[in-house]
């Protein structure tokens, strides 16, 4: 460019402000990016505009007497899973109560998940299978199919109806009686040592002896032909069990709820498998009801609902095998509704969890955070992540993460450290993002570590670590300070090359009027560091205010004029910050006058 006469002032504006930037060097930062900022976001809640402000403070709610598993929701109410108990939270999140819960019941010290369906909440730990009513927990019953209707007393002439059930060792064969048999031939060979139970026309009849080997159960007398020929009249309910039919999803560690029915993985045993429930019926897998999406030696790390597919995401483990795979819901003749499994080629597989993220459907690889873009029987993947890779990507606790979404973000939990997307905030393919540090609760060495996660409720963001459990609310950190500041790029104003001066008059900050609040402004350069202005912002405490740096404002913002005097430097950056206990800030725009002055000298 053509380098500005010396002396001639000029104006430089940094407004309409987003979020950080690590992916370019401080001087090539776009002037409404940051390339180093920390602990700010934007309240879109906000009656007067959209500012970076810091962000919440978190306060402990409560501290478990051991490891926390999991959060549950069902309705109104909040279930908590710690170490191997699970109760009721009552009062959430204002008390610290915790009550019993009805039921005989057992869960094991492992992460647990949950998802509401019908009515009922499931509670799956790897282990064990729960469902809890509102009123009792108990383990999950599963549902007893008739797996062949209509068959004459030998079995034979009969149909086959329903599928043999995953979570059931129990099944039913109906037969149609003739008046003179009493023998009756089930659909299965080797079943348990449990007498069968018969009903006649509805009402029990007695079992005379039962053949386990042979499949057949004899009655004491002839059941009656049934008054409507051909019509079943006789129920045979028995039960067969199948090694390692019910560990088949109750070692599942993913569920994901989707087309009116329940999509079950994360088994060890069964890596790339996914398990379907039938409609409306969580309780009830067929044997036969599953899908193998790609290599079953690398496991499936998330399901994720988009719209009018459900996508299965696998470990970023093994070299040239597809690691994205999605079903569509279609119609079989025979079968009826099939997920059909379709291959998208994308090899870039999961170090972490997938989410909805709003419509968008995301995932985190050793690279940061991916976007699926579904197409007509393909996919192609968008990276949101590039501003913040350089630290998301290379955190330690990337492959522990947590994700959540909340007002609008995607959080991400990696240690102590929270990364946010924001929604609505979306240029060229990226997020903009903001980063939060210092996830730890009251104790300086219960830092969120392995087993950490997020939770939302009603608008509310919680995060926990082992034992204790901490909501966003208020202006401090447990008691302690939430530093948070915004610095704008090291700019030099477009001639690299030249010295320049930032002049004493101009400079101003339209800052956001945040009750209690307080700003200090700085400023750095090749030169050093140093501090410019302390305002006061907002509401105050007479016994302890300075009058000379309090802003009187009524309009919900207020305009700021500082001096700066910058002389024969090549870059600045402004610093807008707190330091101070309870004292949040919050800036919609800044700007300065600077000169050119010559060209610097080598060396």
């Amino acid at each position: 460019m053509k380098v500005p006469a010396a002396k001639k002032t000029y104006s430089k504006s940094y407004a309409n402000l987003r979020g950080i930037d690590l992916a370019n060097i401080p001087s090539m930062v776009a002037p409404e990016r940051s390339p180093d900022c920390l602990n700010v976001y934007k309240d879109y809640h906000s009656t007067i505009g959209q500012a970076i402000e810091t962000r919440p403070g978190f306060l402990k709610v409560l501290e478990a007497a051991d490891t926390i598993n999991g959060i549950h929701r069902f309705g109104s109410e909040v279930l908590l899973h710690y170490g191997s108990n699970l109760k009721k939270w009552t009062g959430f999140p204002s008390t610290s109560t915790l009550a019993n819960l009805s039921g005989t019941f057992t869960i094991s010290d492992n992460p647990s998940i949950s998802f509401p369906f019908e009515g009922k909440l499931y509670i799956m730990d790897g282990t064990h299978f729960l469902v809890y009513n509102g009123t009792t927990v108990a383990d999950v019953t599963g549902y007893i199919p008739t797996t062949r209707i209509s068959a004459d007393p030998d079995g034979g002439n009969g149909e086959a109806l329903e599928g043999v059930n995953l979570l059931s060792s129990y099944r039913k064969n109906t037969f149609v009686g003739d008046g003179t048999s009493t023998v009756f031939t089930l659909d299965a060979t080797g079943i348990d040592a449990e007498t069968p139970t018969v009903t006649v026309n509805g009402t029990s009849a007695t079992v005379n002896t039962y053949n386990t080997t042979n499949g057949t159960v004899t009655l004491s007398s002839a059941p009656a032909a049934p008054s409507t020929p051909g019509e079943a009249n006789v129920v045979i309910t028995f039960k067969k069990t199948v090694s390692g039919a019910f560990n088949k999803i109750a070692k599942c560690t993913i569920a994901r709820v989707f087309d009116g029915r329940v999509f079950y993985t994360g088994n060890p045993d069964y890596k790339g498998y996914i398990f379907v429930s039938e409609l409306e019926n969580a309780a009830y897998i067929r044997d036969d009801n599953y899908y193998n999406d790609g290599d079953d030696n690398v496991k499936i790390t998330s399901l994720i609902s988009a719209p009018g597919a459900l996508v299965a995401v696998k470990d970023h483990a093994g070299w040239n095998t597809t690691k994205v795979f999605y079903h569509t819901p279609s119609i079989d003749y025979e079968l009826g509704k099939v997920y059909p499994v379709t291959d998208t080629g994308i090899n870039l597989g999961s170090v972490a969890g997938g989410i909805n993220f709003l419509d968008d459907i995301v995932y985190l690889s050793d690279n940061g955070l991916e976007s699926i873009q579904l197409m007509s029987g393909s996919a192609a993947l968008v990276h949101r992540s590039v501003f913040v890779d350089r630290k998301l990507a290379n955190s330690s606790s990337l492959a522990s993460s947590s994700m959540i979404v909340w007002d609008g973000y995607l959080c991400i939990l990696c240690g102590s450290e929270m990364f946010l997307a924001d929604s609505r905030q979306l240029a060229n393919g990226a997020y903009e993002w903001y980063y939060w540090n210092n996830m730890q609760c009251e104790n300086s060495s219960d830092v969120v570590e392995e087993g950490a996660g997020l939770y939302e409720h009603d608008g509310s963001l919680f995060f926990y670590t082992d034992t204790c459990i901490c909501s966003f609310t208020g202006t401090n950190d447990a008691g302690e300070i939430i530093y948070s500041y915004w610095t704008t790029p090291r700019d030099v104003f477009g001639a690299p090359a030249y010295l320049k001066t930032v002049t004493k008059r101009g400079a101003t900050a339209w800052i956001k009027d945040v009750q209690n609040s307080e700003m200090k402004i700085g400023c750095l350069t090749d030169r050093g560091e140093s501090l410019l202005k302390e305002i006061n912002t907002g509401g105050f405490d007479f016994g302890d205010i300075d009058f000379g740096a309090f802003v009187f404002s009524s309009v919900g913002d207020s305009l700021i004029i500082f001096n700066i005097k910058k002389k024969k430097i090549m870059y600045f950056s402004l610093i807008f910050y707190t330091d101070t206990l309870d004292k949040p800030f919050a800036l919609y725009s800044a700007g300065l006058e600077y000169q050119v002055i010559k060209h610097a000298k080598e060396g």
